[in-house]
């Protein structure tokens, strides 16, 4: 059974991802709150721009290159009031430009241990809190769009 245990492999769960979002974008020190209360899922997506290159010894097949990256964290669940990152979201949905703009710090803690830190300004996009069916709780969801290269860190 010991040498079983071995080929299993180390799967990250969803549940070790942290995002927190920037409260106060306009004040001298950011207040970062969690964003994780009613929140069932999250998306990451790195919208990559890539180029394609036939040369002529490639024999007719592509040459790859991903020259660019527009990434998005997507978090979908159910709309809870009283919640910071929640209520602060959902004040900004029918804010535009400067407004919608803000930062974000997202940890991931491996199966290893090691959390994995990524820091962004980022626009708030996509936000729904309202819909459904009469007896249904409200829905919640935000696409943050990251502006510029994120930081890494590691811990």
């Amino acid at each position: 059974m010991g040498d079983t245990l071995k080929t299993i492999p180390q799967l990250q769960a969803v549940w070790n991802t942290r995002l927190s979002v920037n409260t106060t974008p306009r004040a001298a020190a950011a207040t970062y709150a969690p964003l994780s209360a009613g929140i069932e899922n999250i998306e990451e997506a790195l919208n990559e721009q890539t180029k394609q290159y036939f040369f002529l010894g490639s024999e007719g097949f592509a040459c790859n290159e991903v020259n660019a990256l527009a990434p998005t964290f997507t978090l979908q669940g159910r709309r809870v009031y009283g919640d910071a990152a929640q209520d602060y979201i959902d004040s900004l949905k029918y804010q535009l430009a400067e407004a919608r703009k803000t930062s974000i710090r997202l940890d991931v803690t491996q199966p290893s241990g090691v959390t994995v830190s990524l820091t962004c300004p980022v626009t708030i996009t996509a936000v729904t809190t309202l819909g459904g069916a009469a007896s249904d709780n409200s829905p919640f969801s935000v696409t943050f769009a990251l502006n510029g290269k994120p930081t890494l860190t590691t811990a």
